[in-house]
This record gives C-alpha cells, sequence and structure tokens, in this order.
C-alpha cells in the first residue's frame, strides 16, 4: 500500500529510486493511507467528507510546485481516477470546497490561471510524515522476516519477495473487512464472514508459483499473518491500525461521495441505535488484541464526546442467537450454509478451535444470556438497554 503513495514522496527526496513506479488503480486504496496521515498529524475534529477530499485533492497535487502546477480541471480528472465510480459532476462541489479550504496554507492558488501546486512546507511535512509512516512498514517487514525464517520445516528461496506478499495480503484483507463494514453500515445489512476470511484471501490473490518448499504454502502464509496480528509488537499494531482505519475510511467513501451522509444516521440527535451491523463487529474484535479493535474504539470514541448509545431488546436477542450459532459452529463437525460471522473472526484471531464457547463467556453464560449480553455492552461501551415507544417507532424509523 505504501508504495503507491509513500515511495513516490521519497522518490521526490531522492531518497528511493522511481524506476518502478506508475499510477495504477488501486491507488484509489492509497489515498486513504494518505488521509490517515494527514488525520494523525493533524489531530483534529474535521468531518469525514472535509478530510476525504483534503486528502483526494493532496494526492492529486502530488508531484506538482511552483514551476509544475496544474488545473482546476486537472485536479477534477485526477480526482475522478481515484473514484471511478463517481462522475466529475458529482465530485466537483466537494474538490472545490476542499482547494478552497487548503489554499489558505497547503497549496497555492493562481487565480488568473486557475491552477494550483502544494506549498513548498506542505511538500516537507508530507515528506516527513510519509518516511515516518514508512519506517513503520519497515518494522512490519522485519518482523514478517524472522516469523518466516523461524517456519518450521520451510525453505524459501527468495524471502523477501514472500515478505512483500505477506504485506500485500493483509493488506488486501483489510481492505475486505473495510468494504464489508461500509456496506453493512450504508445498506443495513448484516456482515457475512465468508467474504472476509483469511484463508480466501490468501488463495485468491496467491500466485500461481510460490517460493515456498516443505510445507502447503497458504498454512504457512496463514499462520504467521495469524500469529502477527494476534500478538503484534507495538510498531505492529500501529501500523496494522493504519492500514486498518486507512481501508475502512476508503470503503466508507467508495459507498458515496459525501461520507458524511452515510454516516450521518448514526450520530444524528446526540442519539445512536446500534443493530447488529455494528454490534457484531465490535463483539468479533474482542478475539484481538486491543490495538486491533478500530470499531470498539469508535463506540469508545463516541461515548467520550458525549454521543448516547442504545439498543433494543430484539437486537440484544439476534445478537444472542447469533452467538448460540457459533457456538453449534464450532462443536459441529460438518456444517451447512455460512460461518457465522463473530466465529469466522475468532478463527482468523488464531483461537482454537473447540474452545469458542469458553471465549463467549465474557459476554454471556447460560442461566439469561440476554441479560448478560446487556450488561456486558452497558459496563464496556455505555451502551444503553431501550425499548422504543409503539407511538415513536415510526419517527425513530425516519431518524435512522
Amino acid at each position: 500500500m505504501a508504495k503507491a503513495i509513500v515511495d513516490p514522496i521519497l522518490a521526490e527526496r531522492g531518497i528511493v529510486s522511481t524506476d518502478q513506479l506508475k499510477l495504477t488503480g488501486g491507488e484509489a486504496r492509497t489515498a486513504l493511507f494518505y488521509l490517515e496521515m494527514q488525520w494523525r498529524d493533524e489531530n483534529t475534529a474535521k468531518g469525514l467528507t472535509r478530510s476525504c477530499y483534503e486528502a483526494l485533492v493532496k494526492v492529486a497535487l502530488r508531484g506538482t510546485d511552483s514551476e509544475h502546477r496544474i488545473s482546476r480541471e486537472e485536479v477534477y480528472e485526477r480526482v475522478r481516477d481515484l473514484l471511478p465510480h463517481y462522475s466529475i459532476e458529482q465530485l466537483k462541489p466537494f474538490v472545490d470546497t476542499a482547494l478552497g479550504r487548503l489554499s489558505k496554507q497547503a497549496i497555492r492558488h493562481w487565480p488568473k490561471l486557475d491552477e494550483f501546486n502544494l506549498s513548498f512546507e506542505e511538500l516537507q511535512r508530507i515528506g516527513d510524515s510519509a518516511a515516518g509512516i514508512e519506517l513503520l512498514r519497515s518494522d512490519f517487514k522485519k518482523e514478517i522476516l524472522t516469523a518466516l525464517t523461524e517456519a518450521e520445516g520451510v525453505t524459501i528461496r527468495d524471502i523477501d519477495a514472500i515478505a512483500e506478499l505477506t504485506i500485500s495480503l493483509v493488506e488486501k484483507l483489510f481492505l475486505r473487512r473495510g468494504e464489508e463494514f461500509a456496506a453493512c453500515v450504508a445498506r443495513d445489512t448484516p456482515p457475512e464472514v465468508n467474504e472476509i476470511d483469511l484463508k480466501d484471501v490468501i488463495v485468491a490473490n496467491l500466485p500461481a508459483k510460490v517460493d515456498i518448499k516443505g510445507r502447503n504454502a497458504v498454512s504457512v502464509l496463514q499462520s504467521v499473518i495469524s500469529n502477527l496480528l494476534n500478538s503484534p509488537s507495538s510498531a505492529t499494531a500501529e501500523y496494522v491500525n493504519i492500514l486498518s482505519d486507512a481501508y475502512t475510511l476508503f470503503a466508507f467513501l467508495a459507498e458515496t461521495p459525501d461520507v458524511q451522509a452515510v454516516t450521518k444516521k448514526l450520530f444524528s440527535y446526540g442519539e445512536i441505535w446500534l443493530d447488529t451491523s455494528v454490534i457484531l463487529p465490535v463483539i468479533a474484535e474482542q478475539a484481538y488484541p486491543e490495538g486491533l479493535r478500530p470499531f470498539a474504539t469508535m463506540l469508545l470514541q463516541a461515548r467520550k464526546i458525549g454521543l448516547k448509545l442504545l439498543i433494543t431488546p430484539g437486537i440484544i436477542e439476534e445478537i444472542e442467537r447469533h452467538l448460540n450459532r457459533c457456538v453449534v459452529y464450532d462443536k459441529s463437525p460438518s456444517w451447512e450454509g455460512r460461518v457465522p460471522f463473530v466465529y469466522g473472526q475468532y478463527a482468523l484471531a488464531g483461537r482454537p478451535t473447540g474452545g469458542f464457547r469458553a471465549w463467549a463467556e465474557q459476554f454471556f453464560g447460560n442461566q439469561n444470556p440476554e441479560k448478560d449480553i446487556a450488561d456486558y455492552l452497558s459496563g464496556e461501551f455505555g451502551v444503553e438497554l431501550e425499548e422504543i415507544p409503539p407511538e415513536s417507532y415510526a419517527t425513530f424509523l425516519r431518524n435512522l
């Protein structure tokens, strides 16, 4: 992921060669990596739409300076190339607004020609920030190299290439997780784990010939990735968080050019009514270390800024039924149909087969499981159980 954004920036500073660099369709996904870099550096409370388009405009202006400017129309075209599923007319209002804001500091506007370029100070800031993220990526790669070297019964001739392949697979995993979560929130549909199963991601993206001898390549890569994500170092956790957040944000942008409109239903009127499409990913994340729980972090941040988190008894019942399906699946020698979502994430985190029920005891017991789940959500995230009065139900639906 870093190659499409970080390497060109480093190349401009003379740190890496540009011989193999080229713009690809995948650069749209790297744009949110750029957004994450900006967001972390500025530590602002900007709206999602504002942050997204400021980042996209900066990506479009990459390579510009006072001697190499581009027109407003070219900015439109480049942003559209990043988001090819939208027309220029759809994107113009957001791009124009971002250009206006950024012209105050990060970019220079030449009104007579209506041309733009990144300011010298912004180029320096981007280069320094990108180099910092590249260092995190380098540390992540070193941990992968160590894991591959220590894998028992395995011979790898070009271990550097396999490490790069492993990073690519992790990125594709987070992309698919982000796309599914965004689709669930935007379309009010439940998550489906089979689309983001780690093994499926590996099989779908594995080259025809892989230089891994001695053991099955898929099982080796699956083990390495699972172990890294389940027990990350602080550097790995930070880098993986960048990937996870960036891909999730990109996925929301892919759902609509106005990201704020997608999330508005969650944050209107100071109340968030949660359903299974939000709660199940939060529960599933408890199988991962604390640094790898972006959706849980989202709820905690919502509480910190004073939003009220609400859930209905019907949703609690759906969650209890889903977790019970996971328990049954864990005990079943055979299964027809989709793998239950939470169990799939539990397995992806490297948790043991046959151990789901013991792990799930943190959420519910045998006597009153629905009350246990409600108590867990209340204690951990401040989610309040509340019935919707019949006379208010129509209003509730309109506000979703």
